[in-house]
């Protein structure tokens, strides 16, 4: 799953600040839910993203990738390759 949000922000580009902006680019949670909810279902999204939240906040709390994805400074290099690291952990 974590590889295909990552693989699905390349293809359509990443955002900040909304779950999917005018353009069709989707931030990482937004990236996650199109690619469960395509093939999987909701406990499987609600894992996938406490997983990201925890590799990206290092276990400080879970629920976290939006304000990750949102941070100042952040780019979508940095958030595909957390998703993918994430996923080979």
């Amino acid at each position: 799953m974590l590889l295909d949000a990552a693989d699905f922000i390349d293809r359509v580009g990443w955002c900040q600040h909304t779950l999917l902006d005018g353009a069709g680019r989707v931030c990482a949670a937004e990236a996650l839910r199109s690619v469960v909810f395509a093939a999987y279902d909701v406990p499987t999204y609600t894992a996938a993203m406490n997983r990201l939240s925890n590799f990206v906040t290092h276990d400080e709390h879970s629920m976290a990738v939006v304000k990750w994805n949102d941070d100042e400074g952040r780019t979508t290099a940095e958030v595909t390759s957390a998703m993918r690291a994430c996923a080979w952990q």
